[in-house]
């Protein structure tokens, strides 16, 4: 995994042009789309976070309520959600 410093608000392609270009992380990808559409991120976006995780191994986003989502690839391919 690595880390990334950028503005909170960072867009998507942003985001797409600094993460690793190459897949590096595998998980059960239905289980991510589920987390996703739970939140309020727009439906044509989810694919590229889907694929950012593969790339990066976490992603950040906040919801449309404040709250602040953290997903990321564990040991054993299990994707880990941490809502603040």
């Amino acid at each position: 995994m690595f880390l990334l410093f950028l503005p909170e608000k960072a867009d998507l392609e942003t985001l797409h042009e600094v993460y690793p270009q190459e897949q590096r992380f595998k998980f059960p990808e239905e289980e991510v789309k589920r987390k996703l559409a739970e939140t309020d991120l727009p439906e044509e976006s989810r694919a590229k976070y889907v694929e950012l995780l593969r790339r990066g191994g976490a992603i950040y986003f906040t919801r449309k309520n404040g709250k602040r989502v953290l997903l990321t690839v564990q040991p054993g391919n299990k994707v880990l959600e941490e809502v603040r």
